[in-house]
């Protein structure tokens, strides 16, 4: 093999190993592409979930003080004491 020849196989293996490097970057930024995106959908979805539960408290809520509203036995502060402490079932 003379001088010549060394250098195009030299210079084809370089450019093979630069290939194979771009490659591989490429797929992980495509991975990492693919994390962030079912990260932002795990973020949404739990924003989804706690407003949901948000709401449900609230409307818990507002039924133990519609309660104690109608209620003409208990004081108001009794009433709202009530609401607060008791558990939320």
């Amino acid at each position: 093999m003379d001088e010549s020849e060394r250098m195009v196989a030299l210079k084809k293996d370089y450019a093979e190993i630069i290939l194979n490097t771009a490659k591989e970057a490429a797929a992980r930024v495509i991975a990492s592409e693919h994390r962030a995106l079912r990260s932002q959908h795990d973020l949404n979805a739990a924003k989804g979930e706690a407003l949901q539960l948000l709401l449900r408290l609230k409307k818990m809520i507002d039924a133990k003080v519609l309660f104690c509203s109608a209620s003409v036995s208990l004081s108001g502060l009794a009433c709202i004491a009530m609401v607060f402490s008791s558990p939320l079932v």
